[in-house]
């Protein structure tokens, strides 16, 4: 089954592609896209970038009360 998969650096999102697998969506970074991975730089899937994001959110919420 096809995602979403982004490509993040440094908290920015700089790409996303629409494929099957996170070795495929480096693979279309890395080779079609010419972008280069960093320590700051990594692919992650749309819907666990959005579960991350949403964690944060909550955990940061939490020690503001």
């Amino acid at each position: 089954m096809k995602e979403i998969f982004l490509l993040i650096d440094n908290g920015k999102i700089l790409d996303k592609v629409f494929t099957n697998s996170i070795e495929n969506a480096e693979l279309i970074f890395k080779r079609d896209r010419d972008w280069i991975f960093s320590d700051t730089a990594y692919c992650i899937s749309e819907a666990d970038y959005l579960a991350e994001t949403e964690l944060n959110s909550l955990e940061s919420q939490s020690y503001e009360g």
